[in-house]
């Protein structure tokens, strides 16, 4: 046990009123682990005017060790104050805290859609203060038992509230866009005493569809044997992948060394995409059926399972030129007495291929019989008409 005796060393007498020393005992045997404590008072009109420094059996106590006994004590004092808190905060019951069960956002939407978000919650022992929506941080829904109307809508870009049809648990939105699309919380607040709070958040994604099917196009309307012809397919504008398939005369056609296929798309503005597919090729007498080949093109959407399509009809200009030609032999020779030439004639269309005969006598078909006959009056007019305008 020591006495320790702290001096005051005053650096003016202006002022002094008196100093009044005090007694200290301390089980220490190390001097800078003391457990030190303050005790020198002094009273004074104007304590700035006073400096002080602290002795030990008449010696300089270092003020090194008074700051490391200070920061010590300061330390303690936020012990203390953290586990008081930790008490406090586990005091409180667990049944005063609110729960969100269930946040339903349907997801993704179509343009044009409507929807209900629900946010069920669980209060527990609490009292309903608010309920809230947001969408990107900004609210834009609120139901507030307190107010009149409870239900209240804040406008924004984008969101359509049907008032109606919403309530304290859920937002019903209609004709939705692409300004709906974002991240939507749900905010749950309750009544004091408590005032706690429950959030959480989900994204709603929105799809433009096709609104038509896609289109073909090719740089004429007749080719012919030998002729290389390129189609091209488009599809309507969409946010979605579109898978574009060609094919000639209901086969399907892929890459290869007969067939160049290419794929294509294009951004636009709006952030919208058209996919494009261009098909390049050599027609042969395997491509025209009676003059004709039929070119499809199919437009899918898997996410949906949509399919539309777009056909057109490819035409063999030689084909026709070559059936007029058959006609006209045809007639020339019942009027002329040359009977050879006229068959002559006949049989070099008919060996080409393109006009198929059946029977014994090589005559045609009942329907493209029919078929040669509009062909040739259609012909006819169209003649015709150049030579009233010409």
């Amino acid at each position: 046990m020591k006495n320790i005796k702290f001096y005051s060393k005053l650096s003016t007498t202006q002022n002094y009123k008196y100093v009044k020393e005090m007694d200290n005992q301390q089980e220490d045997d190390e001097f800078r682990k003391l457990n030190y404590y303050p005790i020198c008072e002094i009273e004074s009109m104007n304590l700035h005017s006073w400096s002080y420094e602290y002795f030990h059996n008449r010696k300089l106590f270092p003020t090194s060790s008074l700051l490391f006994l200070s920061s010590m004590f300061t330390l303690i004092h936020q012990y203390i104050l953290l586990i008081i808190t930790i008490i406090v905060i586990s005091s409180i019951p667990i049944s005063d805290c609110l729960k969100i069960t269930l946040l339903d956002i349907p997801s993704p939407l179509v343009v044009g859609e409507s929807a209900e978000l629900t946010c069920n919650y669980d209060l527990e022992d609490n009292v309903l203060y608010s309920f809230k929506w947001y969408k990107d941080g900004i609210e834009f829904y609120r139901y507030v038992p307190r107010d009149y109307p409870p239900t209240q809508y804040l406008k924004m870009s984008g969101i359509n509230v049907d008032i109606r049809k919403s309530s304290k648990k859920s937002v019903f939105l209609h004709n939705v866009n692409l300004s709906t699309r974002g991240k939507y919380r749900c905010e749950i607040s309750a009544e004091a005493p408590s005032f706690v709070t429950a959030a959480k958040e989900g994204s709603l994604e929105i799809n433009v569809l096709p609104t038509s099917g896609p289109k073909i196009t090719t740089d004429q309307n007749e080719y012919t044997v030998g002729d290389e012809i390129q189609a091209n397919c488009t599809s309507d504008r969409s946010n979605l992948d579109i898978i574009l398939n060609f094919t000639i005369n209901g086969e399907p056609i892929t890459n290869s060394i007969d067939y160049e296929v290419k794929y294509s798309t294009q951004l636009h503005s709006d952030s919208l995409k058209t996919s494009g597919l261009s098909l390049r090729f050599l027609l042969n007498d395997k491509h025209f059926h009676q003059g004709k080949l039929k070119l499809k093109c199919i437009a899918s959407v898997p996410l949906y399972n949509i399919q539309n399509e777009a056909n057109k009809i490819v035409k063999d200009y030689q084909y026709r030129h070559e059936l007029l030609q058959y006609f006209a032999s045809s007639s020339s020779s019942s009027a002329s007495s040359s009977a050879s030439e006229s068959q002559a004639a006949r049989s070099k269309v008919l060996n080409t291929g393109r006009i198929h005969h059946i029977g014994h006598y090589g005559h045609l078909t009942e329907m493209n019989m029919v078929k040669c006959i509009y062909v040739l009056f259609t012909t006819l007019i169209h003649w015709q008409f150049q030579n009233l305008f010409q």
